[in-house]
């Protein structure tokens, strides 16, 4: 358990470095604009000209997109295999021990430790001290590795080495996380007074909230363990203050635990157990709230309040089965057990020990083992089986025994022995790595001397050979490069019609976007008035979901047919645009019966206009005779077909508004008008009659009989 408990802690610092490393170089490539895509990158590596320093596009590599917050592991060793063999093929040395760092950072996140500490090494054996602020950090690395493995004397060495060092280096730093590891050694090791210390200069050291709250916390566990209440409580609020400025309600949860567990009364505990359930519950945290119920029957258990320890025990069972929590589950079951034989149940105490008797002696947890045979002990003395309690009774010596320290010499011997041996394979494969360097080096030099003998040769042998050559490949390349002249004046054409395109579709979606609005506004005006009833409330409601819906469906089908290339839009098949008319009118209808409006329509011939431009030549037409014919004594719309002079079929939008003046008939297409009555009127229809155009239609206006405007919109031959 202790050693689970140091694994996880140095780890937890290390993650809190990385995230600190990662965003402290986010800011300044966002600012510069670097692309994060592995091709740019390659491509700012092999040209230094572009101005970016190496270091910047160095951490621009290791920064590839979702690579730490999306775990991308396996882009990420590719980038770092790219930065190495950058650096072996122009001799960068510094390339050479970020890539092998970075390398290292990788084998450590996925559990790899003996080929980070190899990575790490590796690294600082390529650059030495001649780059001091990249050696703490990789002396730094190596010390993580050796606290992780338990190697505590070398860990200490390396991590001090690494702060010695940035002190006498101006250039250089401590970087985050190396102070708070080193307390950590120190506090394994029982050293509390330089643990303190140490937690103390990390907590100064850091701008991370998150890292701010561990050094807090781990204060906070050792003046607890050495019965400083007060200090300890101190420490705890310390952390809190900072979880709660960082946000993060999981680390706040675990606050309130550790101060519910150095409180001076049992209401003040009870205080802080209940905020931080409170917490956890409304924020649905489920683990935190495990750890602070579990901890809360403890507590309870110790001042022999044995039925609100039982309370929160039960709670803790619960919820570790509502998220299949096993481990929660018998721990909580366990000491629940120890309830009820301290209240006299021994039967079902013994009952709910056998139950969890063979998860944790499977699993040899000796802090809890030591438990269970004391419970099992007494409950066995209690029901009159003396023998069995006798025999639980030794067992839970045994394991008291054997959770003291005797057995951490022989871990260290064993860890010692270890580390010997993986020093030897290191060395080993440190040689094999540099004999293959060599290798590749005598290989490269032997190639190099090769062509450059050949292509000596071949110029002092021909040489007008050689020029005939070049002249033939010029002429070649001009041709080449005048056809790639015309093939880049064709895309740039192209690229002129689908701008026009673009400007024509976003004009199309403000003019239309703005039409319904106001119909949805002038909808509720009309239904709610100066004393809304529900009923009205509840329609109007309606007819805005069904208007913006509608909406929704038009932009998305104008998006769909900018999309469209010409040849595209060539295949349109037929549809019938009685659907789309029938779905204007109903969007337009509270604001036709609020004008009185008589509308006709009559079955239009199918076409091959997109729906999307059919609904917008409806929705352009039929706003246009709401906003002008709605001040005719009956207004009215039709919708109808005719024939033009050649006999094709046509559609029609008539109104008996005051219509357009035969001065005016051509320039209310030009969209260049910006007073008059008309509004956004003229804007609407140049752009209608833009897109008709483009599918062969056309549309124009003329003279009503009887007064008021009518709209033509011809087609082209099928």
């Amino acid at each position: 358990m202790r050693d689970c408990a140091i694994h996880s802690n140095f780890r937890l610092y290390f993650s809190v470095v990385l995230i600190a490393i990662s965003s402290g170089f986010f800011v300044p490539l966002a600012a510069q604009g670097l692309p994060v895509r592995l091709d740019s990158l390659r491509a700012m590596w092999y040209h230094p000209a572009s101005g970016v320093s190496d270091s910047l596009l160095l951490e621009a590599g290791i920064k590839l997109q979702g690579v730490y917050s999306k775990r991308n592991y396996d882009s990420f060793l590719c980038i770092n295999n790219e930065m190495i063999a950058y650096g072996k093929a122009h001799g960068n040395r510094r390339w050479i021990a970020n890539g092998w760092r970075q390398k290292g950072k990788y084998y450590h996140f996925i559990g790899k430790t003996d080929s980070a500490f190899f990575a790490f090494r590796y690294a600082l054996s390529q650059i030495g001290n001649a780059d001091p602020a990249l050696a703490v950090k990789l002396y730094g690395n190596i010390g993580l590795i050796y606290g992780i493995t338990n190697r505590l004397d070398s860990a200490v060495y390396y991590l001090k080495f690494a702060i010695d060092m940035a002190k006498n280096h101006p250039g250089a730093e401590v970087p985050q996380g190396v102070y708070g590891n080193l307390a950590e050694c120190y506090e394994i090791q029982g050293n509390y007074v330089e643990a303190l210390e140490y937690h103390d200069k990390e907590l100064k050291n850091n701008i991370n909230g998150a890292a701010k709250y561990i050094s807090c916390y781990n204060s906070g566990l050792i003046y607890k363990k050495l019965g400083l209440r007060k200090e300890a409580s101190e420490q705890f609020l310390k952390g809190l203050e900072f979880s709660k400025e960082d946000k993060a309600p999981v680390n706040i949860v675990r606050s309130y635990a550790a101060l519910m567990q150095v409180s001076a009364n049992m209401q003040e505990a009870q205080r802080y157990l209940d905020t931080g359930l409170a917490l956890a519950d409304s924020l649905k945290l489920k683990n935190p709230a495990l750890f602070l119920l579990e901890e809360a029957g403890k507590l309870f258990i110790d001042s022999m309040q044995l039925d609100q320890a039982a309370f929160y025990l039960k709670r803790c069972i619960e919820l570790s089965n509502t998220i299949k929590e096993e481990n929660n589950r018998m721990q909580s079951t366990l000491y629940l057990a120890k309830v009820y034989c301290l209240k006299g149940n021994y039967r079902e105490s013994l009952r709910l020990c056998l139950e969890v008797q063979p998860y944790f002696e499977k699993n040899r947890e000796g802090e809890y083992l030591v438990v269970l045979y004391d419970v099992l002990s007494k409950n066995y003395e209690a029901l009159g089986q003396t023998e069995r309690a006798l025999y639980f009774l030794k067992k839970k010596d045994l394991e008291a025994e054997k959770s003291n320290d005797n057995t951490s010499l022989k871990e260290g011997i064993s860890a010692f022995l270890k580390y010997k041996t993986e020093e030897e394979q290191q060395k080993l494969q440190l040689a094999k790595e540099n004999a293959e360097a060599l290798a590749e080096a005598s290989q490269a030099r032997e190639r190099l001397s090769f062509w450059v003998f050949g292509l000596l040769s071949l110029f002092l042998a021909g040489i007008a050979g050689f020029y005939y050559f070049y002249f033939q490949q010029k002429k070649k390349s001009g041709a080449k490069l005048a056809v790639a002249y015309d093939a880049l004046d064709g895309e740039k054409q192209k690229l002129e019609r689908y701008n026009q395109k673009l400007r024509r579709f976003s004009g199309i979606v403000s003019h239309d976007i703005l039409s319904n609005l106001d119909l949805i506004l002038s909808t509720g005006n009309v239904l709610v008035g100066a004393t809304p009833k529900p009923e009205r409330l509840t329609q109007y409601y309606d007819i805005t979901q069904r208007t913006s819906q509608q909406l929704k469906t038009y932009c998305i089908g104008l998006l769909e047919e900018a999309r469209q290339t010409h040849e595209q839009s060539d295949t349109v098949p037929l549809h019938n645009p009685m659907t789309t008319l029938r779905g204007v009118l109903e969007r337009f209808e509270p604001a036709l019966k609020s004008k009185n409006f008589r509308v006709e329509t009559h079955q239009l011939p199918s076409t091959t206009l997109p729906v999307a431009l059919t609904e917008h030549l409806f929705q352009n037409l039929v706003s246009n005779a709401i906003r002008h014919a709605a001040t005719a004594a009956s207004p009215m719309l039709h919708i109808g077909t005719s024939t033009d002079a050649q006999g094709r079929p046509c559609w029609v939008v008539e109104d008996n508004g005051p219509g357009v003046p035969a001065s005016q008939m051509a320039a209310i297409f030009q969209g260049n008008r910006t007073n008059g009555n008309g509004g956004g009127q003229e804007i609407g229809l140049s752009l209608l009659k833009q897109n008709l155009n483009e599918y062969g239609a056309d549309i124009r206006v003329e003279e009503r009989l009887g007064g008021g405007a009518r709209f033509v919109i011809a087609f082209k031959d099928s």
